[in-house]
């Protein structure tokens, strides 16, 4: 069985990602509203308020945001990268084996039948068609 270093990876990984993420969206949504506040107080002003200093903002907030771009997209490669490389994770109450013999019965459906049919070679042999 695999070692349960590479799952702790994954998920180290994950949560990376989704702080990164969690503050872009932050970012966003703080440069979303400064834009609108922009584009009120030039409203308001007529064109004659040129907003200087919520531009110098914007312009931070837009470095800032590409910084923070680059950064989600490693570690969305880097989570991903690892989840590839795990095989299907298997629920907690799975029983741990090395064979089938291990395996729980859930349930049944149906009843087993007792035949006494010969085998799909027997009946090929019986009818010519295999030696």
């Amino acid at each position: 069985f695999r070692s349960a270093a590479a799952v702790d990876a994954v998920l180290e990984a994950d949560a990376q990602w989704r702080a990164e993420s969690s503050a872009l969206n932050g970012l966003r949504a703080e440069l979303g509203q400064l834009q609108r506040s922009i584009a009120e107080q030039k409203k308001a002003s007529a064109g004659r308020d040129h907003c200087e200093e919520l531009i110098r903002e914007k312009t931070r907030l837009s470095a800032e945001m590409a910084e923070l771009e680059a950064r989600e997209r490693t570690a969305r490669g880097s989570r991903d990268s690892g989840l590839a490389k795990l095989a299907n994770l298997v629920d907690l109450e799975v029983p741990v084996a090395p064979d089938e013999s291990g395996n729980l019965v859930l349930r049944h459906w149906g009843s087993a039948v007792a035949r006494d049919a010969p085998g799909h070679w027997e009946a090929m042999r019986r009818l010519g068609a295999y030696e």
